[in-house]
């Protein structure tokens, strides 16, 4: 018998993948967090039965998130990452000679899930970042940091979901 995965998009429109296995399932005082072994796309983040990045294609979402805002700024020096817990973004923003990189992300364990089951996604060890576990709204709304690019790599923002805020 084969498992497998759903998610609707529209009305008559659904994707669906193949899993191997089931490498991680359980809750953060957040949402639900899943990371599955697909045959087509390895490894799957999903959070509330969310896709949220794979193994396989990651590279495309990441990257047209992070490099158009950065080549298009004359000197981005310090960058801000609404999110990101995957890493993929922070990883992404480090190719750039910037100095600073802050992630808030009001999830501990999607990062540590993340550092676990993908770690090739994060640049977690680099000296440029400082991941900070707190709520972004909040952040913001008391930090007095002025950053040259604003990333926002959260969640779908939908209703009475942690993203629903931003």
């Amino acid at each position: 018998m084969s498992l497998w995965y759903y998610e609707d998009y529209i009305p008559h429109y659904r994707l669906g993948l193949e899993i191997k296995e089931t490498l991680f399932l359980g809750n953060s005082p957040y949402q639900k967090i899943q990371v599955v072994d697909s045959y087509l796309y390895g490894k799957v983040l999903l959070l509330d039965d969310i896709v949220q990045t794979t193994e396989k294609d990651e590279f495309m979402y990441h990257e047209m998130l992070i490099h158009p805002a950065l080549l298009t700024h004359p000197r981005p020096e310090k960058i801000l990452i609404v999110g990101g817990g995957d890493g993929g973004a922070s990883r992404e923003v480090l190719k750039h000679p910037v100095k600073k990189v802050k992630l808030v992300d009001i999830d501990s364990t999607v990062i540590e899930i993340s550092r676990k089951y993908l770690p090739q996604l994060g640049n977690w060890n680099d000296q440029r970042l400082d991941v900070l576990i707190e709520d972004a709204v909040q952040y913001l709304a008391k930090s007095k940091e002025i950053f040259d690019v604003v990333v926002m790599d959260s969640t779908d923002p939908l209703p009475s979901g942690v993203a629903e805020p931003l």
